[in-house]
């Protein structure tokens, strides 16, 4: 990544992207290359999508939890993401904040199941949607396992993927 001018990524011989670092970073054209790249990965979770009048909704529960929303500032075009379609939400760590931070957060709280210091930046651990979700924030940020916390997103940074063939179906920047 800090080298290269020209990344290829593969998966079992077969060429899943070609691009410079920033692209392939910013906009993985599938899971595979969205949880390869970068560390901690990309955040992949299920979602459906609701689109309620004038704006988009992205819904995480596995069932057996309360449901979690996330309102999208810009509603997502109708034709991309039908409403009752289910996508695999893509965000990195760095693009999820505490509290208001970001442009959209979620309705509930989640519980922080882990939390980790690596010298300037605090790794917070919580489940959304059956699935850890991995924040990155500075490690001034007062955050322990067990704290209930609102985690905001820039969704700028984040995707969709469709979650039976792995390619992106949208990118919200």
């Amino acid at each position: 990544m800090t080298l290269a001018t020209t990344i290829m990524v593969m998966k079992d011989g077969v060429v899943q992207q070609v691009g410079g670092p920033e692209a392939i970073y910013d906009s993985p054209a599938n899971v595979f290359v969205a949880g390869f790249m970068g560390s901690p990965p990309m955040n992949l979770i299920p979602a459906v999508v609701e689109q309620q009048d004038d704006r988009s909704l992205l819904v995480f529960g596995s069932g057996r939890e309360p449901a979690v929303r996330l309102a999208l500032r810009n509603p997502v075009p109708k034709d991309k993401l039908q409403s009752g379609r289910r996508v695999i939400f893509g965000i990195r760590p760095e693009a999820i904040g505490l509290g208001d931070q970001r442009p959209a957060g979620l309705d509930a709280g989640l519980v922080v199941l882990a939390t980790e210091k690596t010298g300037s930046d605090l790794f917070v651990v919580s489940g959304l949607g059956g699935t850890s979700l991995t924040a990155r924030l500075p490690v001034e940020m007062r955050v322990d396992e067990g704290d209930t916390i609102r985690l905001s997103f820039d969704p700028a940074k984040a995707a969709c993927f469709d979650p039976d063939d792995g390619r992106l179906i949208h990118r919200f920047a």
